[in-house]
């Protein structure tokens, strides 16, 4: 969740892939995407996407929970 909310804090709003370099192992995929949802889950963060199966945005409130992490 760390490396979540410090990407957001340089990049307000940040592109799901950017997580990733290759090669990239599917644990590490399947672990950032499970705090992404629990940083959704707590407020933190919120999420978007604009079609089916399209680009997921990560994006940091103006008014995230400072306490929520």
């Amino acid at each position: 969740m760390e490396l979540v909310m410090d990407k957001l804090a340089s990049q307000p709003m940040t592109e799901f892939t950017e997580f990733f370099a290759p090669p990239c192992s599917k644990r590490k995929v399947i672990s950032v995407f499970l705090a992404i949802l629990e940083l959704y889950k707590m407020g933190a963060i919120l999420l978007r996407q604009d079609e089916n199966f399209g680009v997921l945005w990560l994006i940091k409130p103006k008014e995230a929970a400072a306490d929520a992490f």
